[in-house]
């Protein structure tokens, strides 16, 4: 006698299907009659499943919920002042020492060769693209992840 059954899972899944000649699970079948059981009870579940008929209902069931559902209310668009300020100040703290000491900005990129100036020119301008391309592909992976339509 057996004391270790199989799990309902194994024993629905044996009921579905024919299981291999010599595999464990047809092993156990024929020497367990608690499990052969179990296995002719749920054919004959699976049995009756596939000769009811389907429910037919005389309503609506998605406009019931629909109807049951908050209208949206439509958003309001305000201007965007933090963006605008934001912008500003940065244009702001970058235009001002610009203009104040740009009589002295000649002087300060004198001593360095051109190519070490493009050099380092081409580097930032490569920096700034790879943060822009990850900030674009992040923030379209977001809205991707909120469309669930």
């Amino acid at each position: 006698m057996n004391t270790h059954h199989l799990s309902e899972e194994a024993l629905q899944q044996a009921a579905m299907e024919q299981p291999e000649a010599g595999s464990v699970r047809e092993a156990h079948l024929e020497g367990c009659p608690s499990c052969r059981a179990a296995v002719a009870e749920y054919r004959a579940i699976f049995g009756a499943l596939k000769t009811m008929e389907k429910p037919v209902f005389d309503f609506d069931v998605a406009q019931l919920v629909l109807e049951q559902l908050p209208q949206p209310q439509p958003a309001v668009r305000r201007f965007p002042w933090p963006v605008v300020l934001t912008g500003a100040a940065a244009v702001m703290g970058f235009a001002v020492p610009l203009l104040v000491l740009g009589r002295f900005l000649s002087s300060l990129f004198s001593g360095i060769p051109a190519m070490m100036l493009a050099l380092i020119g081409v580097t930032a301008a490569g920096i700034l693209l790879f943060l822009c391309r990850e900030t674009v592909l992040n923030y379209r992976e977001k809205m991707r992840l909120l469309n669930f339509y």
